[in-house]
């Protein structure tokens, strides 16, 4: 498996950098081909994605909220690159809805080891929510 490990180390006032690492550590044990990416902004987060992609990476993970989440899944939609949310955000939002486990180490397992499937979502605009859109 390819993997793109997409961070936001300032999710959930920043309490995502200090789990980074020793996530980042587990995670690279477990696959064939493991990079890791500390974003700055949604933006980025989608851009990177979205190369991902491109480059032919079978997985990203994007580690951080719903933000982070909903910027993956713009920067992946249409592309066979499957979407993992790593949950460090406050509310975790789109990751409770899909049943995935709020520790992040038990998330990884589970979507490590997870079948891809598809899910719907909503498009307003140029722009793709999955989950909860507010206006």
């Amino acid at each position: 498996m390819r993997l793109l490990f997409l961070a936001n180390p300032s999710a959930a006032g920043w309490r995502a950098r200090r789990l980074l690492p020793s996530l980042r550590e587990y995670l690279a044990g477990k696959v064939e081909v493991f990079d890791y990416l500390e974003t700055e902004s949604a933006d980025e987060l989608r851009l990177q994605a979205g190369n991902a992609a491109r480059a032919g990476y079978d997985r990203v993970f994007a580690a951080g909220g719903d933000g982070a989440a909903n910027a993956a899944l713009n920067g992946l939609l249409g592309s066979d690159t499957a979407l993992g949310i790593l949950p460090l955000g406050h509310g975790n939002d789109l990751a409770r809805s899909l049943g995935i486990p709020l520790e992040p180490r038990r998330a990884a397992d589970l979507l490590l080891r997870a079948d891809v499937s598809s899910m719907d979502v909503v498009r307003v605009g140029k722009r793709v929510y999955a989950g909860v859109a507010g206006i």
